[in-house]
């Protein structure tokens, strides 16, 4: 199945992730879940072992920490990093 490729399974993944971070920052998740899901996601697709989920899971790291810098929470970009 298309699965059994980790490069797919990893961009579903991502694909979570950046919807958890819209939703987190849209104000539609609470802290608790969104820290859950990141922490459960990043597990699995660090499970991959694929390049293209280190790349781009980086990549939404520092997006996210650019959103959080843009609307002034400096606390939540601390606590982030």
């Amino acid at each position: 199945g298309l699965f059994a490729d980790p490069n797919y399974f990893a961009v579903c993944v991502i694909l979570s992730i950046c919807l958890i971070f819209s939703l987190y920052i849209a104000g539609k998740m609470k802290v608790f879940w969104f820290f859950s899901g990141i922490i459960i996601l990043s597990v699995f697709g660090i499970m991959t072992l694929s390049k293209t989920f280190f790349l781009v899971f980086v990549f939404c790291i520092i997006a996210y920490l650019l959103m959080m810098l843009n609307k002034k929470s400096l606390f939540a970009c601390f606590i982030a990093t």
